[in-house]
């Protein structure tokens, strides 16, 4: 997308002065001996968002939706497949792995595989 960066900018704050999550993230480097987790951003504005997937087979007995998380954040902060990501919505703590980032203009998103709720 060609806009000017006063109208990506204006964009980015409208779209991220509704979100209200939080989410740290970790991430495992190789430090050159040993490989070693380390956090790379704490607390950082974020949007989880909650999608059920439709049941692809409905044969059975009973069909199952499958929820699929996707986590947006500011374009400043990159995020990497197999990244350790804890967010923070609305009093419940979400933990998961980073899929594969998606890049975007106004923000960034990945989805969350084998998430854990508490």
């Amino acid at each position: 997308m060609n806009l000017p960066a006063q109208t990506i900018e204006s964009c980015k704050a409208v779209m991220q002065a509704q979100w209200d999550d939080s989410a740290t993230v970790v991430r495992e480097i190789d430090n050159g001996r040993y490989q070693e987790n380390q956090t790379v951003y704490e607390n950082i504005l974020c949007h989880l968002s909650l999608k059920n997937i439709p049941p692809l087979n409905t044969d059975g007995p009973a069909a199952v939706t499958e929820p699929e998380f996707t986590l947006l954040v500011d374009t400043t902060i990159i995020l990497k497949q197999s990244d350790s990501i804890t967010a923070q919505h609305r009093g419940q703590t979400f933990s998961g792995l980073a899929g594969l980032p998606f890049n975007r203009t106004f923000s960034n998103s990945v989805k969350l595989t084998g998430v854990t709720v508490s």
